[in-house]
């Protein structure tokens, strides 16, 4: 699949498996992930794409968003993800 910038993507391995990231750029076969806690817009996390799952695109610009705003997108998928499991 290919993952675009402002993917929001679910980690699959390693440290931060079952995290919530952005994909903030893209170097070949790596993408660079922030989620504004623990990886902030100056400091992100660089991953392999094999080790990320696609969640949805957010079309975020990433000239005019800080880390707050990461945040707050992160919470409110999971907000609606964790609705709709307990629905069924």
């Amino acid at each position: 699949m290919k993952f675009k910038i402002s993917d929001l993507v679910l980690a699959t391995s390693g440290r931060e498996k079952g995290e919530y990231f952005i994909i903030k750029k893209i170097v070949g076969n790596n993408v660079m992930l922030v989620n504004g806690k623990t990886r902030p817009l100056s400091n992100p996390k660089v991953k392999n794409i094999k080790h990320i799952k696609f969640c949805k695109n957010l079309n975020l610009d990433f000239k005019f968003i800080h880390d707050c705003d990461i945040i707050y997108e992160i919470n409110m998928f999971k907000r609606g993800f964790n609705q709709k499991v307990e629905e069924n």
